[in-house]
């Protein structure tokens, strides 16, 4: 309050006109890290607007007619003291300006970081499509590698129930072919088990016979023996001309040789056979057949002469079957 006057500041600077002045308030912006949002500040004269309000009309007629009442000393104080309050109001507004031109700048500064974060952000955005994209296509390209691996393995699944059912068949026809091979195996055995028994049958058969062919041979070799000396007493007694029994040779075709007193042997045509096929007869049948022969041979009413069948039969050797010719010497078959 000026004391010389009796005013306060606040009214004097409302007789003092102002500058003018824009009726709305002062913006004052604040930086968020998003949106920035804008304050309006606060008027600095909310003093004298309720003045102003509250004050008549003719309350400020007659303020203005008590300062041009006043000295110019006063009224040169008056509006040293107005400038001061102006300059100190100017002072105010010039931080407040200022203080707002450095959060516009920080908000610029942010603002002009959330583009490149958000160009950098927008390049990784369309990166990754691409990205996605190229996934994408060789997603679909794996399909259809699925696609067609599915239809392989399908195709090897139907090939392998194929093999399967081949395989099952060669299985059968494998075991028939082993129960035949086992058949066959046992019938080989069977066999094989007859024909070593039968060949020991046959070499038992063989040893006898064997046994039996050489009684047979030297009973036949004795009586070869005796048949040849007896063939060559009777020889010597036919050629003999001084013995008076001889018969005429003109009549010895018609009538039978001379009978003599040596007693042959002679042998039946059974008999003659059964000694030539003796291999196959045992000691037994041998032994009887010579009992038979020397029986025959000794019985009274028989002529010990043989007849023209038995001179035939004895001409032909018992084991050799040749037929002896004329005029062989018998007593070289002796060594036979």
């Amino acid at each position: 309050m000026d004391p010389n006057l009796g005013f306060t500041a606040t009214e004097a600077s409302e007789m003092v006109p102002s500058p003018p002045r824009s009726t709305e308030p002062t913006p004052i912006v604040r930086s968020t890290p998003e949106t920035p949002t804008v304050t309006p500040q606060a008027p600095t004269h909310s003093i004298a607007s309720s003045i102003r309000a509250t004050t008549s009309q003719p309350a400020a007629e007659c303020i203005q007619t008590i300062f041009s009442q006043m000295q110019p000393d006063e009224k040169v104080g008056f509006l040293f003291s107005q400038l001061q309050a102006a300059a100190g109001q100017i002072n105010r507004q010039t931080d407040v300006i200022k203080a707002t031109r450095g959060d516009l700048i920080k908000q610029q500064l942010e603002i002009n970081t959330l583009n490149s974060t958000v160009g950098r952000q927008q390049a990784e955005i369309t990166r990754q499509q691409a990205e996605i994209e190229q996934l994408k296509t060789e997603n679909a390209s794996l399909k259809a590698a699925d696609e067609v691996r599915e239809r392989q393995l399908q195709q090897m699944h139907a090939a392998d129930n194929t093999r399967g059912i081949e395989m099952n068949r060669m299985k059968e026809s494998n075991s028939k072919l082993q129960k035949l091979a086992e058949s066959l195996k046992e019938r080989h055995d069977y066999m094989k088990e007859w024909y070593d028994s039968r060949n020991t049958t046959i070499a038992d058969g063989v040893k006898k016979i064997t046994e039996c062919s050489e009684i047979v041979r030297k009973r036949v070799n004795i009586l070869w023996n005796d048949r040849c000396k007896q063939q060559e007493v009777l020889k010597k007694m036919d050629d003999d001309p001084e013995d008076q029994g001889n018969p005429d040779p003109s009549a010895t075709s018609e009538q039978p040789p001379s009978t003599t007193s040596t007693q042959m042997i002679v042998f039946k045509p059974s008999q003659l056979e059964s000694a030539q096929g003796s291999s196959s007869g045992t000691v037994e049948e041998v032994q009887q057949l010579e009992s038979s022969s020397y029986i025959e041979s000794s019985l009274p009413g028989t002529s010990s002469v043989p007849s023209t069948a038995s001179l035939a039969l004895q001409a032909v050797h018992p084991i050799l079957g040749e037929i002896l010719e004329e005029g062989e010497i018998v007593s070289d078959l002796l060594h036979e």
